[in-house]
């Protein structure tokens, strides 16, 4: 019963992992986008006045971006370990 009860955490634990590596991508491919904007955005509207605050607005969601990408850094990196933690007394357990 017990090597069923593992299986199960073993499985909850990777889904966690997943979620939060999911949940990292998405706002890896939002600051992506961002930067790109700006940066295209400078070579061919860089003139107009609605570009530069839209610019500003871009900087302002980018840092909060870049910190929720450092919260779910963190999250999944706590995941990941528990998920290795408990492959690893599973490993270690003896077999009955």
């Amino acid at each position: 019963m017990t090597e069923i009860d593992d299986n199960i955490k073993l499985k909850k634990a990777l889904k966690a992992v997943e979620i939060a590596d999911k949940f990292r991508l998405v706002f890896q491919i939002c600051s992506l986008i961002m930067v790109l904007i700006v940066f295209f955005g400078n070579t061919f509207a860089a003139k107009y006045a609605w570009y530069q605050a839209g610019r500003s607005f871009i900087y302002y969601v980018s840092i909060f971006v870049v910190g929720v990408m450092l919260i779910s850094n963190c999250v999944r990196f706590y995941l990941a370990a528990r998920y290795n933690r408990l492959l690893e007394n599973q490993k270690e357990s003896p077999e009955e």
